[in-house]
């Protein structure tokens, strides 16, 4: 009870307000209001499967709902390990054109027929140079 302008005592409530860190609401991908019956609300999603519904319960059935939108993702790339830096221009070029092949999801041949060239070890750093800039801008 607190006193309020007045003098009088009042009851004070409690325990309401969410506290979380500024911005945390930009991470979520789906958040729910519950009211005191217990009666869910979607006020944010990104996965579309609670949007516009009226309020309701939550049970096991949201739960496999979102499972299933999260078990639908495509497989992410297998990025490779981060290389070594190393003063050789020619090799750090080719590990930049390796990385930019996997996160296109690409295999060498696609590389090839995308930028038109063909490299091999002995290829020169100005070509190295023009299939990565290919590779960035196709």
């Amino acid at each position: 009870m607190v006193k309020n302008d007045k003098g009088k005592l009042e009851p004070q409530k409690v325990g309401l307000k969410a506290v979380t860190r500024d911005g945390f609401d930009y991470e979520m991908t789906v958040c729910f209001d519950l009211d005191k019956w217990h009666q869910a609300l979607c006020s944010k999603d990104r996965t579309q499967l609670f949007d516009g519904r009226p309020a309701f319960v939550i049970d096991e059935t949201a739960g496999h709902r979102l499972t299933e939108w999260l078990n639908s993702a495509p497989e992410a790339p297998v990025m490779p390990p981060p290389a070594a830096p190393t003063s050789d221009p020619r090799k750090a070029l080719q590990q930049e054109i390796d990385r930019e092949r996997v996160t296109q999801g690409l295999e060498w041949p696609q590389v090839w027929e995308r930028t038109g060239m063909t490299l091999t070890g002995e290829s020169p750093l100005a070509d190295l140079q023009e299939v990565l800039r290919r590779l960035l801008t196709s």
